[in-house]
């Protein structure tokens, strides 16, 4: 099976609004989602991450069909920081997981 391979534990923040009361409550705010995402991230493509504001996929990931990710999203890996640029659920047969498309923001 492939979740043999998820062997990196990983954090998900996810952007949302602060709420509440007082001028910064439609505010943004990364809140973490998931302190122990257990995946695979594999590199997809050294060199540019970037040219005129996009972003390219640099990194892989693969983890449960169950989890919580989403486009947007930022994984963490230590002081490694990647946003989730897009994610596909492989549903079929044996080895369903999802797929997540990364581009480095932070590399430390």
């Amino acid at each position: 099976m492939i979740s043999r391979f998820f062997n990196k534990k990983v954090k998900v923040e996810r952007l949302s609004l602060k709420g509440g009361e007082g001028e910064d409550k439609n505010t943004q705010e990364w809140k973490q989602i998931s302190n122990d995402l257990y995946c695979h991230i594999q590199t997809w493509a050294e060199g540019e991450v970037g040219y005129e504001g996009s972003r390219f996929a640099t990194h892989m990931l693969w983890c449960d069909i169950s989890e919580d990710l989403k486009e947007g999203d930022r994984v963490i890996d230590g002081e490694q920081i990647y946003q989730v640029l897009k994610v596909e659920n492989l549903g079929i047969g044996l080895n369903q997981h999802k797929q997540a498309g990364l581009s480095v923001i932070v590399s430390e």
